[in-house]
């Protein structure tokens, strides 16, 4: 399965998304922190609040969970997109040394003028 036909990638364009899902990973990684530092012990609910300190340290250790694979999840984006952007980048400086060899050859070619 190829790209579409005409389909068009631009570096800038791709690091741009890729500078804005690091920004992503980063306040993800500031909410965790918060989140845990905010976290009560559990005996600051009290003897009637324990029940509901079960059930919030339960839901807690969930959301923490749940950010931390986020943050992973858009490192992961991150360093994929960067390889991407290196490989375009790359490419088009191939395409370009080889398109400066064949201008040379035409140019100097015994078919010229």
């Amino acid at each position: 399965m190829g790209s579409p036909e005409g389909a068009k990638y631009s570096t800038d364009e791709i690091i741009t998304c890729m500078s804005t899902l690091a920004q992503l990973q980063r306040r993800t990684k500031d909410i965790l922190e918060l989140a845990i530092d905010a976290d009560p012990d559990w005996y600051t609910w009290g003897v009637i609040g324990i029940p509901f300190a079960v059930w919030y340290g339960n839901t807690a250790d969930d959301v923490y969970r749940h950010l931390s694979m986020i943050g992973e999840c858009l490192k992961n984006k991150v360093d994929a997109l960067d390889c991407v952007s290196q490989s375009y980048r790359a490419l088009e400086e191939g395409i370009s040394r080889a398109m400066e060899k064949i201008e040379e050859m035409l140019d100097s070619g015994p078919f010229i003028g």
